[in-house]
């Protein structure tokens, strides 16, 4: 399990910079309705328009890992949470917390350009609920991450980046197999 959320930073940011096919063998039609996900940063809300939500399954690991990477014109927030591989294809409600259980990536966009200049320091996110059926999933998230080094100088960020009030509803995801 520690081994796959090492790989979580890298897949990550792998994540943040493209996109990926799914083997989704959901037969089902498409949900044009890709949910919502919104927050509170620094104190100022923040809705984030979302690019990707998949489950990663390793069998072979017994594990699985959900991403979610949404962002505004500002802010990127990539937010991960692994578990113990289910053959639903969901992941199990409950509390996942950095840095056991949970990983949380903001990053500026700065000229097209996306920089993560703070490392998490402690968060949590709550699974709330998950529909395999549909390929739903909802719950909340928070976390604080502190500056770790300045990457551009053309947009400050602050010494210290608190998320709270995060919340991610019927976001419809993918799933991946590896």
């Amino acid at each position: 399990m520690k081994k796959f959320l090492r790989g979580g930073m890298a897949a990550l940011m792998f994540l943040a910079t493209v996109s990926c096919s799914s083997d989704d063998d959901n037969d089902s039609a498409p949900d044009n309705n890709p949910g919502t996900i919104t927050a509170k940063i620094n104190g100022q809300p923040w809705t984030g328009e979302v690019s990707s939500v998949t489950l990663i399954r390793v069998e072979a690991e017994g594990a699985q890992r959900f991403d979610i990477s949404a962002e505004d014109d500002d802010i990127r927030l990539l937010l991960a949470a692994t578990g113990t591989y289910t053959e639903s294809g969901a992941m199990t409600l409950g509390t996942y917390t950095f840095p056991q259980g949970a990983l949380f990536v903001p990053s500026y966009k700065v000229n097209g350009n996306y920089f993560g200049e703070h490392m998490p320091e402690e968060g949590t996110m709550i699974i709330t609920a998950v529909n395999p059926g549909t390929r739903k999933i909802s719950g909340t998230f928070s976390f604080v991450a502190d500056k770790a080094g300045t990457l551009q100088n053309q947009v400050t960020t602050p010494e210290v980046l608190t998320v709270t009030e995060g919340q991610f509803t019927n976001l419809t995801y993918t799933v991946t197999d590896l």
